[in-house]
């Protein structure tokens, strides 16, 4: 499995959501220039329309994905939510993947329990990797395991699983590595407070040792191009350093 090559796949996805906004605009200037056609509409009127037409009509597809006014701002906000969902599914789909691969070898399933209502979920004829997909969920979606680090929601996490289960030691640089960490931060704001810096927030960023950005509790946080950007690379380094080691594993398969 490329990891790299499935994250771009779903990064495709991700960035459509600029692509669907001049969608809607086409759509709202195709609906203006209906109304303008109705007789009934006084002077004034499709005066006002007019103008409205003319200034939809100059935005672009690249001035949606390069503006930094307010109204872009959600859309940025929306695309890193979605960015870090796309990271979360394709670690999890190369965990899922390694798992089943080396279940032999990874000492965290040697104990795992399979209840007779588990099994008997996937029918009367079961083979033996319906019992490892069925280990490998048990995992992934135990509260216990969750609790104990399983889970692919901050770098601290997704490199104490790839080293535990894998035995990969990512070797991200410094720069990578901070603009990750922010931005699964910056997901959870977005989330739960809208994009509203709170103090748990600064305090988050304090306990990484990020820096703050010059941010205060209350304001909203801005995200251009540029920072979008900035965090989408890093997720493809993170991705790339994960198929170096997958290339250079010995004792473990992929």
């Amino acid at each position: 499995m490329n990891t790299k090559h499935e994250f771009q796949k779903r990064l495709t996805e991700v960035d459509s959501i600029f692509f669907v906004s001049n969608s809607l605009k086409n759509a709202f200037v195709s609906f203006l220039e209906n109304l303008l056609n109705k007789e009934e509409l006084r002077e004034k009127t499709k005066k006002e329309i007019g103008s409205q037409i003319q200034m939809y009509g100059v935005v672009s597809d690249a001035s949606i994905k390069n503006t930094e006014g307010v109204k872009h701002q959600e859309l940025y906000r929306q695309a890193i939510v979605l960015l870090v969902s796309a990271v979360e599914a394709t670690l999890k789909d190369f965990f899922k993947h390694g798992c089943k691969s080396n279940i032999d070898k990874i000492d965290a399933f040697k104990g795992v329990q399979i209840r007779f209502d588990e099994l008997r979920e996937k029918g009367e004829k079961l083979s033996f990797d319906d019992c490892v997909d069925i280990a490998i969920e048990k995992k992934m979606y135990s509260k216990e395991e969750r609790d104990k680090g399983l889970n692919f929601q901050n770098i601290g996490a997704i490199s104490g699983v790839l080293k535990g289960y894998f035995d990969i030691e990512l070797s991200l640089n410094e720069e990578a590595n901070a603009a990750i960490a922010f931005c699964f931060l910056l997901r959870n704001l977005i989330v739960h407070q809208l994009g509203v810096v709170d103090k748990k927030f600064l305090h988050d960023l304090k306990r990484l040792e990020l820096v703050p950005q010059g941010l205060e509790a209350g304001e909203k946080i801005s995200i251009n191009k540029q920072k979008y950007e900035l965090y989408k690379n890093a997720f493809i380094t993170l991705f790339e350093d994960i198929d170096r080691n997958v290339k250079k594993s010995q004792n473990y398969k992929f």
